[in-house]
Parts: C-alpha cells; structure tokens; sequence
C-alpha cells in the first residue's frame, strides 16, 4: 500500500447496548489491525449492563460516547457525526474485524477511483467466536443494488467520507432495513467494490437482532421503503417483487406461512419472470429450511 493510502484517517463506529458478553472482543479486534491510522468510536445507547464498564478500560485508545436509548440508528449517527475520517465504517458490538481488514479495505478504495464504498467476504461465527461457515460475498451492479435490492455487503464495510457529507446517515425511520436503505440511497453515487478475502465476522447468537422473530411490521418495512420510491421508471415492479420476495423470507422464518405465501405470490405478480429464474427456486427452498432451523431453536429455548 502507498504512503498516500497509509495516511488516510479510517473512522469505524460501533453502536452498542446491553453488549458485555461480546464488546471487548469487537474493540480488541479493531485495535489490532495492522492499518494503523484508526479513529475508533464506540457509542453507549443507553446500556444497563456491564457495557460501560468494560468500555471504560479502553478510554485512551478508543473513543467512549454515551447517549440515552434511541436506538442503533440514533447511536450510529452520533459517531458518523463525529468522526473524523477520509473513510468511515460501521462495525457491529457482537462482530469481529480480520487482522488486516481495515488496510485491504483503505487500498480496495484507493486502487478503485469510482469506488465509494469496499466490502470483504466474512464468515459466520457462534457465541464462543467458533467459525460456522465462510460466506463469500458477491460483487454487485448499481442495477442490482437499486432494482434488485442486493445489497448484503456483510460486516465492516467502509465508504468515503464525502458520501456521508451528501447523505447524511442512516434513516431512523427504519428499524429492520435502515442499512438497505442507506445503500439503496446511496448505491447510484458510485461502485460496491469487493475485497475478496475474509476479512470479518458476523457473529450469531441467542440474543442477536438476526436471530430474533421479526413483527409483521418489520417483515413488511422493505415493501414500504420500494413504495416511496420512484413509481414512474421501468423497474419499479422488479422493486417491488424483490421486496416482497425479501419480505417472504422474513414472514416464513418468523411462523407466519400465510403471509409469506401472500408476498411470494406477490412477488411472482410484479414479476412473473421469477418463474424462469432459478435463483428465485434457491430463495424460496433456503427460506424454508432456514425457516424450520429458527422453529426448531424457538422450541429448544422453550
């Protein structure tokens, strides 16, 4: 890496609430990166636990903010607004950065003019940080990011601070999909660049927001960022029949097979060329085996 890309100040923003089981091996991995020029903000949503406390032994090498509960968006943008950085970040209180992480990511966007926002592959994790499974991730179009809301870019990406200067941060309207927004808002800007190595992990566990039954609401609130949307351009439909193939999966997993089967219906009524795609079949069947793993561990918790 060049001595230009070397001096870029990176600013990485962990929201946390109630996160002692996991948050000293968040800031243990972002403080051992190997890139060295790192402004680090962890901000306290209100925490009840042990969270600040742990928090507190690393006063002098990260930044500590505490906030009333407001939520993950609110305590997000309060670090975005104070960082500093040429690039900045977000990493999850209960994820984990790769050693070399932060620096492949500097040099992804440095190499890559157009580029605006860089992303790693990552791997899922359990509670006592064991390895899962590798995801390798995918390399998207501005088409696929906005039309097709493919948009799981994994944990850790960074983006250049000028984005955050123009779109501000994440919507606080949103509670399950303000990250699918923010990229959907954004993604026309400039190019999703893939870093191709594992350079994260995304950590599942009992507690966690992914783990988690969704309310109708939540599973529905993709629908409703596509309907705000621009309704007069060509792909409005395949929006929508992303989204309510998005809020399918939501529904099934969370037991309610009635209304995914509505959203998949409705799915194939704003675009019935899902009935030839077979990457619409892989949703489907990965939604109902994922949907009978999350019955099986509600019944074990019960």
């Amino acid at each position: 890496m060049n001595n230009k890309s070397i001096n870029k100040l990176v600013s990485i923003v962990t929201p946390v609430y109630n996160g002692e089981d996991f948050i000293e091996e968040t800031i243990n991995s972002v403080l051992s990166q190997d890139y060295e020029n790192i402004e680090y903000i962890v901000v306290n949503d209100g925490s009840t636990d042990d969270t600040y406390k742990i928090l507190s032994k690393y006063k002098d090498h990260i930044k500590i903010i505490n906030q009333d509960n407001s939520g993950q968006s609110s305590a997000l943008n309060n670090g975005w607004g104070l960082a500093r950085g040429d690039y900045i970040g977000y990493l999850s209180a209960d994820d984990t950065y790769e050693l070399n992480a932060i620096s492949n990511l500097v040099e992804c966007l440095e190499n890559n003019p157009n580029a605006i926002l860089s992303y790693g592959d990552w791997s899922l994790i359990n509670s006592n940080s064991k390895q899962l499974r590798g995801i390798p991730g995918k390399d998207y179009s501005k088409f696929d990011l906005k039309n097709r809301l493919a948009c799981v870019v994994g944990p850790g990406s960074i983006f250049k601070r000028e984005i955050y200067s123009e779109y501000g941060g994440w919507d606080t309207e949103y509670r399950r999909v303000p990250d699918f927004e923010y990229f959907f808002r954004i993604c026309e800007s400039g190019d999703f660049i893939r870093v191709k190595k594992k350079l994260a992990n995304f950590r599942i566990h009992s507690n966690s927001y992914s783990s988690a039954k969704i309310s109708k609401k939540l599973s529905d609130e993709i629908i409703a960022l596509v309907k705000k949307s621009n309704s007069n351009d060509n792909f409005y439909k395949l929006r929508l029949a992303s989204a309510h193939l998005i809020s399918f999966k939501w529904h099934l997993i969370s037991n309610r097979p009635l209304l995914a089967i509505n959203r998949i219906f409705l799915s194939i009524f704003y675009h019935p060329l899902y009935l030839t795609s077979f990457s619409f079949y892989r949703v489907i069947l990965s939604s109902i085996f994922n949907g009978l793993i999350y019955r099986v561990k509600r019944i074990e918790k019960s």
